[in-house]
């Protein structure tokens, strides 16, 4: 395979197996982050928790979804940095890849919430406050309310954020990228996204806004992917920076967690955001070969996960709700409850793979579609060229 800093790589957009087994990794690590939270203060379940401490930390997959999104959304350009970026086709396709599947869950959510209002909360949620969530969530704009951020289905106010992500990326980040160079856009996304924390008191805290920073490292990524500076020496530092985030994220979010800020996340979060970017550029090598871990994430087994990782996102929480909750009205308890709770994993695996197949498969570029085609069964061990044909996402 021709050098992927070289010119050939950037003839041809590349499908990256490992990155789309973290993404894999990532969302059912936030399924199972939930399924522990949401039983954690249940004595039936008091086992599963004291057995998992290393379920605690799900806010920081969410920081590696998007560095992930950062990252593949620039790869593109990356590879081909004379190619016109065209703002409206952009838009067009994202709003085509996401929605369908977002918008079928909403449906979804809003049945659910609303027949488990009534023995949750003693009566019908007034159609009023339903109608307002449904608007906001609608319009991809639900995060920036706290009262709506996370009604209906929690983990949807990354999806209204990362929406708003993509309008800065198109607007501003890839015209200060192509013009000022890769570093200017990382300087403004990180500035732009800190400035509700620090000059507005905080202000939009419960959303996050500093990831826009962390989507900016993504994009760092993939121009070094395509454009690596020799002198550095990628390896060594993404590894670490990476055992450096694995150490101190569980110290410092510990602290985050009795401060109960937001804000105290934000350094935690640039951490794993710089060892998610950092290992990308080294595992693409100097020579097409991945990096022996990042082989790991590619495994055929992570790789699959990540194709229907999206709608393992959106579904997880309204199915782990409504079980845990059955199992608390029902007064199960024991071995049966245990199960009961336990059998959520296949089950929401298997309806996200059906999700998947129904409103997000068809809506794939044709391109994106030929490429998951076109794996081979046993994994390369070499970064993976999409096929010509079709147009990216």
């Amino acid at each position: 395979m021709a050098d992927p800093n070289g010119p050939a790589m950037a003839l041809r957009r590349l499908y990256f197996p490992h990155v789309e087994g973290l993404r894999g990794l990532s969302a059912l690590y936030v399924f199972l982050f939930h399924m522990r939270e949401t039983a954690i203060d249940n004595p039936v379940f008091a086992w599963i928790v004291h057995a998992t401490p290393f379920l605690a930390f799900g806010h920081y997959a969410v920081s590696i979804f998007i560095v992930i999104s950062g990252y593949c959304l620039a790869e593109p350009l990356a590879a081909q940095p004379e190619r016109p970026f065209d703002a409206r086709a952009f838009a067009r396709r994202r709003v085509r890849r996401i929605y369908p599947a977002y918008f079928g869950t909403l449906i979804v959510s809003a049945l659910l919430f609303y027949y488990w209002s009534v023995p949750l909360y003693h009566g019908v949620e007034p159609l009023s406050h339903l109608a307002l969530a449904l608007g906001t969530h609608a319009l991809l704009i639900h995060n920036l309310f706290h009262g709506t951020s996370e009604y209906l289905n929690g983990p949807l106010w990354s999806v209204g954020l990362e929406a708003q992500i993509y309008v800065v990326f198109a607007l501003a980040l890839v015209p200060l990228w192509r013009r000022f160079g890769v570093w200017a856009q990382l300087v403004v996304a990180v500035v732009a996204g800190l400035v509700p924390h620090f000059l507005l008191q905080g202000a939009l805290d419960w959303t996050c806004p500093w990831f826009l920073g962390l989507f900016a490292v993504g994009v760092c990524a993939a121009h070094f992917t395509h454009h690596s500076v020799l002198r550095v020496p990628w390896k060594p530092l993404a590894a670490v920076v990476v055992v450096a985030a694995l150490v101190a994220v569980p110290v410092l979010h510990a602290r985050t967690e009795r401060g109960g800020y937001y804000g105290e996340f934000i350094v935690t979060d640039f951490l794993v955001g710089a060892a998610v970017g950092l290992f990308f550029v080294a595992a693409a090598g100097r020579d097409g070969k991945l990096w022996a871990p990042a082989r790991l994430l590619a495994l055929r087994p992570f790789e699959r996960l990540g194709l229907f990782s999206y709608s393992i996102y959106l579904l997880h929480v309204v199915f782990v709700f409504c079980v845990y909750e059955t199992i608390v009205t029902h007064q199960l308890t024991g071995i049966l409850a245990n199960l009961a709770y336990l059998a959520l994993i296949p089950a929401v695996l298997v309806i996200a793979y059906v999700w998947y197949r129904l409103l997000e498969r068809p809506f794939m570029s044709s391109r994106l579609r030929a490429a998951v085609e076109a794996v081979p069964d046993a994994l390369p061990s070499t970064l993976f060229t999409m096929p010509e044909s079709g147009r990216t996402t």
